[in-house]
């Protein structure tokens, strides 16, 4: 059994079926430190990694990569799980990154059967997943940058908010990229407003509306608080604008790769299909990011309901004892997959006249907003499951609820 600490530096220990450590030592994290570290595994192994089970806290990189590349079977084991194993051995509390790994290794030795091996993908899912996750961030980033320049419009040119209260509409971004400050922008003639418009289809605003909020007073303020500011709303205007073109390109290229999967004919089934990307898309309210999180997140657990519901989320937590029962939500979860349900749902009621008899049918037996769309996503995965196993898409309301249940 070999248990690693991943850091900057990984802590390795190798224990024997007893339960003995037969070697430690710390690796430095680079190319030439992983293949040193895999030799000396291998070594002990008698020069082979046939049988050599690898526990670890996170199911994905570069060490994950390295040793199952290598032919080693990888168990992740979750931090809450670790930190219970920990406590079994040292109930003080004590931690340190050796500890970690030689409690890491001694979980798999005792409890192997707790422990899912991480599944081997293909390069199609390893790009989908990380793609979809670059997408996320650069979301999360666009978001703090519209934040930003809303917190700055609101200190100098408030009237601007009340055309786009959140600052995250690009053709404000192109307002503000030609005329930085209310100097500038009294002076813009209404032709000039109405190509703006036009240019960026916004029609719920005229020209005569815009260029009205532009002439209104400005604040009164000194030359130099509106010279930095001036330079600041160019910046984040200018990084927002960027920003929405590089989340354009990693969408484009989400499309290409769900296409290259749809395209791509499953080898591996008999009787041929459409494969899993096709079935996806094919429910209602799953779009790009729900295809994109379900098959880079759980494509290995696509055909198995009962874990792919735990690990998106959507399966109940039971706490009895004695007299004393209760059922609360699970947070043990992950959450891109969870999230990724959440919305499913919530776009598939909207879509779906049979998903919306059943979302307001949980409504009336008492069930609150969020408790409703999370039971309706676990009917939707359960139909998913269903339908990925008998390699047919959806087609109409109920349609798969009998290989379903």
């Amino acid at each position: 059994m070999v248990g690693v600490d991943q850091g900057r530096e990984h802590e390795v220990v190798i224990l024997s079926s007893e339960g003995e450590a037969i070697a430690q030592r710390r690796v430095e994290h680079g190319g030439a430190g992983l293949r040193e570290l895999l030799a000396w595994v291998r070594g002990h192994g008698g020069g082979s990694m046939d049988g050599v089970l690898v526990a670890t806290e996170t199911p994905r990189g570069a060490v994950v990569e390295a040793f199952v590349g290598a032919g080693a079977r990888v168990f992740a084991i979750n931090p809450k799980q670790l930190d219970r194993f920990r406590d079994r051995h040292s109930p003080s509390g004590a931690k340190d990154d050796s500890r970690d790994a030689w409690v890491l290794a001694d979980a798999l030795r005792t409890d192997r059967s707790a422990f899912a091996p991480v599944a081997c993908e293909s390069a199609l899912v390893e790009e989908l997943r990380e793609l979809g996750r670059l997408r996320d961030r650069m979301v999360a980033h666009q978001g703090r940058l519209t934040n930003q320049l809303e917190e700055r419009l609101a200190e100098v040119w408030p009237e601007l908010l009340r055309l786009s209260p959140g600052a995250d509409e690009p053709w404000l971004w192109s307002l503000l990229q030609r005329t930085p400050s209310p100097h500038r922008a009294r002076k813009l003639q209404k032709r000039t407003l109405a190509a703006l418009l036009r240019e960026h289809r916004i029609r719920r605003i005229t020209p005569r509306e815009l260029r009205k909020t532009l002439q209104e007073p400005m604040l009164p303020l000194g030359e130099g608080t509106w010279s930095a500011a001036r330079k600041e709303i160019l910046m984040l205007s200018d990084q927002c604008r960027l920003t929405r073109q590089h989340l354009g390109q990693i969408e484009d290229d989400l499309k290409a790769l769900l296409e290259q999967a749809i395209e791509r004919e499953d080898e591996g089934e008999e009787g041929g299909g459409p494969c899993d990307a096709e079935i996806i898309l094919s429910f209602p309210g799953a779009g790009l990011v729900v295809a994109t999180r379900l098959l880079g997140e759980a494509s290995h657990l696509l055909r198995d309901y009962r874990r792919l519901r735990i690990v998106a989320g959507v399966a109940p937590v039971t706490k009895a004892s004695g007299k004393h029962r209760m059922v609360i939500r699970r947070k043990s979860c992950k959450p891109r997959l969870n999230d990724a349900v959440f919305h499913w749902a919530r776009n598939a009621i909207q879509k779906d006249t049979h998903l919306r008899r059943k979302y307001d049918a949980f409504r009336a037996s008492g069930h609150t907003y969020g408790r409703a769309l999370r039971q309706l996503g676990d009917y939707l995965l359960r139909c998913l499951c269903a339908a990925i196993n008998s390699r047919t898409c959806y087609r109409c309301p109920g349609h798969l609820e009998i290989h379903a249940a």
